[in-house]
């Protein structure tokens, strides 16, 4: 596939007198479409700074919040049953830590992510290439419907009632990889669409994480190399959460304190004494008890058992 964006003067300047059309206004708002052009105050400032920025985000539900990280998560339709399971993992513990996951709600991968994430505490977007208002594909209208009914959105740069043209689905990925801080690939052949996301990402300076796989399988060609090249090597959600966390700290991109971070980016799914954190984290007993319990309190941890932790 081509890595290309076609969206032309004319084009633009059609889409913009259709907006600003009162009878296909009254549509939009029947349909709960919402639509925020280039530069207006709602638009997302995370794809301000790209050149090929999209100027029309249509949209259902909401748009992610600015204050959260974000991870999109792409790879292949004909998916094995290895990458259905590991992008719904790590998309429910992603969500479950905060983090808003981003994809394309195309078959495969993108849908086992947005279910996974759909199990989650946080909500889930979804990027179309075709309106805002037609489901792509079709199967899919219960995990748009649910994408909707959580507080996620359903993005476009397209106007409703658009069915999609073949180079409309590789143009989006650009607006995945934008709004998100991360790409996680988890399963993509040698020559895999999902490579254009990757490509996007690179240009747009976002960390690329890679799911591998076993060396023979042809559905691991892509994300394997990925990782040869320097892709971070994702094997559950927390490769990615101690990332991101470092770099939230930074930026307070989410609503970790800074004094919180270092516990909560050594926090896992699966349990931990009291003394393995001390271990981890070099806190000290009075330091790490005072912090699991306002970690615990802002709901982004739970005790499973007396005296043992793990991420919510």
């Amino acid at each position: 596939m081509e890595k290309v964006v076609k969206n032309t003067s004319d084009w633009m300047n059609e889409t913009l007198a259709l907006i600003r059309d009162r009878e296909y206004k009254e549509k939009m708002k029947k349909a709960g479409v919402n639509v925020v052009v280039r530069g207006e105050p709602d638009y997302p400032e995370i794809l301000m700074q790209y050149r090929e920025a999209p100027e029309f985000l249509f949209y259902k539900g909401n748009l992610p919040d600015p204050k959260k990280a974000t991870v999109a998560i792409v790879g292949a339709r004909g998916c094995s049953s290895y990458g259905r399971r590991m992008a719904k993992d790590i998309a429910r513990d992603l969500s479950n830590s905060g983090v808003q996951v981003v994809s394309g709600l195309a078959r495969g991968i993108d849908s086992y992510a947005a279910l996974g994430a759909l199990e989650g505490d946080t909500p889930t977007f979804a990027v179309l290439g075709t309106g805002v208002d037609v489901c792509y594909p079709a199967e899919n209208i219960d995990i748009y419907e649910r994408i909707i009914e959580t507080g996620g959105g359903i993005i476009s740069e397209y106007p409703m009632g658009d069915a999609g043209l073949g180079w409309h689905f590789p143009a989006r990925n650009r607006i995945i990889s934008g709004l998100a801080n991360k790409v996680l690939v988890v399963e993509a052949k040698a020559r895999s669409g999902s490579l254009i996301t990757v490509e996007w990402a690179v240009e747009q300076n976002k960390d690329v994480c890679a799911v591998p796989g076993r060396a023979t399988d042809k559905l691991s060609q892509g994300t394997n190399a990925l990782i040869k090249n320097g892709a971070l090597m994702t094997t559950n959600a927390k490769d990615i959460l101690d990332d991101v966390f470092v770099f939230s700290c930074e930026d307070e991109s989410i609503g970790i304190r800074s004094d919180l971070a270092k516990l909560y980016s050594v926090m896992d799914t699966a349990p931990k004494s009291v003394d393995e954190l001390i271990s981890e984290t070099k806190l000290s007993y009075s330091e790490i008890t005072e912090q699991l319990m306002e970690l615990q309190m802002l709901g982004y941890i739970r005790q499973s058992i007396s005296g043992y932790y793990e991420l919510k």
